[in-house]
């Protein structure tokens, strides 16, 4: 096997922290090869505490191999995948801390086990008491509490309308927030929600997008169908996780958990 099908890590440090000023956090480190063995050493711990400051938080380091044979050390413990590839919600393992949203209930009526959102079948039939509005809850993951989302209802036969929910409640894990939404009778209408938050204190973690940061994460969902992640920066320009490079993706990665961890 030549030198380049395979990866043995010398000592390898994903930054350099200083003592001086403010410390920095341990950065990214993401090895990919069909081999990775050896005995070195991977290093991603964020800077030392230098007073007044405290002590940065770790990085992440991840190994993508078929064949794992890497017996050294490793600061802070890596995520291993049996395969080569992009670091998306569907990889092992999965983009962890992405921000996710869906629609909980109708009326008080939960979705079904496989909604189709179409408008050939309805996923939810209201009962014929119903009167509007109705009360759509929305459930949120790793988004900040009081976090505004438009819902969009869009009739089969009627032109489509637009709502606001209240703030968001609960946590930045899981949060709920509920619209009172006005459906026209006698048709289907298909629903869906969508929410910006902005980044103001930590886009220069994110990945660049032809150069420039990202100033703010869409979150849409429609009823029946998965959630959606897209960063946007401020001249508009729009990219989704699985668009970007293997390296950004894994940086995005290590951002979004920094999110979390801030919260």
């Amino acid at each position: 096997m030549d030198e380049l099908s395979k990866t043995r890590p010398d000592p390898i440090r994903s930054a350099d922290p200083i003592r001086s000023a403010g410390t920095g956090s341990g950065g990214a480190i993401r090895l990919v090869a069909p081999q990775v063995s050896g005995t070195g050493t991977l290093d991603a711990s964020g800077g030392f505490h230098c007073f007044p400051s405290a002590l940065a938080g770790p990085g992440r380091i991840r190994l993508e191999a078929f064949t794992q044979t890497f017996t050294g050390v490793s600061d802070p413990a890596p995520s291993v995948s049996a395969a080569p590839g992009p670091v998306t919600a569907a990889s092992t393992p999965a983009l962890l801390n992405a921000p996710t949203l869906t629609f909980t209930s109708v009326g008080g009526m939960a979705p079904p086990g496989t909604p189709t959102a179409s408008y050939t079948t309805a996923d939810v039939s209201l009962p014929a008491a119903t009167t509007n509005p109705v009360s759509v809850v929305l459930t949120a993951a790793n988004l900040p509490v009081g976090t505004v989302f438009t819902v969009r209802v869009i009739p089969q036969f009627a032109a489509p309308t637009s709502v606001v929910t209240g703030s968001s409640t609960g946590t930045f894990a899981t949060s709920t927030a509920t619209a009172s939404v006005s459906f026209p009778p006698g048709q289907v209408s298909v629903l869906s929600a969508v929410a910006n938050f902005t980044l103001p204190q930590l886009a220069s973690r994110f990945p660049l997008m032809d150069g420039e940061e990202v100033d703010r994460i869409a979150v849409a969902a429609t009823y029946g169908e998965l959630s959606t992640v897209t960063l946007v920066t401020k001249s508009g320009k729009e990219l989704h996780p699985d668009q970007l490079p293997v390296s950004d993706q894994l940086k995005l990665a290590a951002a979004l958990g920094t999110l979390s961890e801030r919260r």
